[in-house]
């Protein structure tokens, strides 16, 4: 989920298809696994290790209230339910990662190659991380849709640059990817939406401003879609039906904003992505193109067989 400074969120968890109440709950941070850590295992076989949040009790209720949120809350947060009175009933949620924008720049900045959020399967793509000092501490990291959260293992480092080349990407490689520092210094993130289809829209990867220009453009596996009917579409409704692959709206405003996709020649239709655009007085930072549903979406996902884990922000 994305949030802006100041913004407050409520963390929610709860054990579904359980008839009793009888649950505590804890709050944690999430990281890949690291052997001075913690480690714990989903129910779907992937672990990851945790910190537990200092002031998490465990208590029954399920919530944990961050307001006014900052650039320090940033980051991968995780629920553990316990049945009372019982050391074997210990279920982990999958990881959820909580960005925070603020006004400071983050101490590195990421970027991806080719420049765009869709990719075909099979494609390669290169995420490169500029950052602040010695790079040799830092890592780049990602939390997969089936919530796998790993170092990319692929990793070729230089003084102030880290590089993650992935040649083939798979599906299940779909997820946001960020560069970090320890435990809680974060890079911008990406999301890569990995599509088994035979059509991606190519859409800005960072967020524009007020009065740019937004250009889409709908790629197929054989080639650009010219001399075709390539279709375009915001948050579900058609905008314009032509011949040519490339979509340009200028002077854009914050009306613009929303989910974006395209049908190609084949009638495939790509993936959604979130298109962001912020005004003057907006400082956001962090870079997101919503891998499955909009930022600040109360919408929950699944966590393990029998967990359900969610932000709500107020």
């Amino acid at each position: 989920k994305w949030l802006k400074a100041g913004d407050s969120v409520i963390l929610s968890c709860e054990v579904i298809n359980s008839v009793d109440s009888d649950w505590s709950f804890s709050w944690y941070r999430a990281f890949p696994p690291n052997e001075g850590l913690e480690r714990v295992m989903q129910n779907n076989g992937r672990s990851y290790s945790v910190q537990r949040l200092p002031d998490s009790p465990r208590a029954a209720g399920g919530v944990y209230a961050l307001s006014s949120v900052n650039g320090n809350h940033t980051g991968v947060y995780a629920c553990r339910a316990e049945r009372r009175g019982s050391t074997k009933d210990t279920l982990n949620s999958m990881p959820e990662h909580l960005w925070v924008a603020d006004a400071s720049p983050p101490a590195a900045s990421l970027s991806i190659s080719p420049n765009r959020s869709q990719h075909f399967v099979h494609d390669s793509i290169s995420l490169s991380c500029e950052v602040q000092g010695n790079s040799s501490e830092w890592r780049l990291i990602m939390l997969t849709a089936e919530g796998a959260l790993s170092n990319c293992h692929l990793l070729v480092q230089e003084p102030r640059e880290l590089t993650c080349n992935i040649t083939g990407i798979y599906m299940y490689e779909s997820g946001v990817y960020w560069c970090q520092f320890g435990t809680g210094v974060y890079s911008n993130a990406i999301n890569v939406t990995v599509s088994g289809g035979d059509t991606v829209l190519e859409s800005p990867v960072l967020p524009l401003a007020e009065g740019d220009s937004l250009t889409l453009r709908c790629l197929v596996k054989a080639g650009v879609a010219n001399g075709s009917k390539v279709e375009f579409y915001k948050d579900g409704s058609l905008l314009t039906t032509q011949t040519v692959n490339i979509m340009i709206i200028p002077n854009i405003s914050k009306s613009d904003e929303g989910m974006y996709k395209c049908k190609g020649p084949t009638h495939s239709e790509s993936p959604s992505s979130w298109v962001a655009v912020r005004g003057e007085t907006e400082l956001f930072y962090n870079v997101f193109s919503s891998l499955f549903s909009p930022p600040w979406n109360s919408k929950g996902s699944t966590c393990t067989q029998s967990c359900l884990f969610c932000f709500i922000l107020f």
